[in-house]
């Protein structure tokens, strides 16, 4: 397992995922398999927990719901930076 960071070039929005391997039998080659993970904040470079739901959040409420970030997920991210 690792993790990737995508920065969109538009935005400067960076996305972190957690990539893992495996072997596609049809192809005959090893592809990736992504998990979304978080967004890195560009001002603070601190991290935006995701709300691990699909599609946009409801507008009626106003407020952001956010998750705790795993102690084990941040030392890797520290690890990596």
């Amino acid at each position: 397992m690792s993790i990737v960071r995508y920065v969109n070039k538009k935005n400067g929005a960076v996305a972190l995922y957690e990539s893992t391997s495996h072997h596609d039998p049809e192809m005959k080659q090893s592809r990736p398999k992504r998990k979304y993970l978080e967004t890195e904040d560009p001002e603070t470079g601190g991290l935006i927990p995701s709300s691990r739901k699909c599609g946009r959040k409801k507008a009626a409420d106003g407020k952001e719901k956010s998750k705790k970030i795993g102690e084990s997920f941040r030392a890797k991210y520290n690890q990596l930076l």
